[in-house]
């Protein structure tokens, strides 16, 4: 037990210059694991952003956005959603951006690291899902009281 305490007190009192006299580096360890799973992250992203930029023009072209405007909120909600994904994880993987300071570095940590805008992206996706689900259901009860019958 009391050697936990002595290397806390130890990792707690030494300066960052002899950390990196030590380590050779400034800050923690990279893991090659954690870099790997950032980057396809990252990739996921740009891919979902590019497949729902391709819906939302798909829908744009053909006019269809006028009549589905819930499905091209959903879309565009899952674009924005996608897009920041992939800026995080990508301002994640990049090792210069993690050790900005000044007030660059504070709106960098409260907007992008902290991922408050992906989640309010994936939030808004979740609600607007849950009114798409209350709509349908409200179309469909409305048919079948007014007797359209199924099958």
């Amino acid at each position: 037990m009391e050697d936990n305490i002595t290397q806390l007190i130890d990792a707690m009192t030494t300066q960052e210059s002899e950390m990196v006299e030590a380590t050779g580096r400034r800050g923690r360890r990279s893991n090659p694991a954690r870099t790997y799973l950032m980057v396809a992250i990252a990739i996921m992203g740009f891919t979902g952003a590019v497949g729902n930029a391709l819906i939302l023009y798909a829908l744009y072209a053909s006019k269809q956005h006028k009549k589905h405007a819930l499905i091209v909120n959903q879309n565009a909600l899952d674009f924005c959603g996608s897009f920041i994904l992939f800026v995080t994880y990508v301002m994640h993987v990049i090792p210069s951006t993690s050790r900005q300071t000044g007030v660059r570095g504070y709106w960098l940590c409260i907007f992008i690291f902290s991922e408050s805008f992906l989640w309010s992206a994936i939030n808004g996706s979740m609600v607007n899902l849950g009114i798409i689900t209350i709509d349908r259901w409200w179309s469909i009860r409305r048919l079948v009281e007014n007797g359209f019958a199924l099958g």
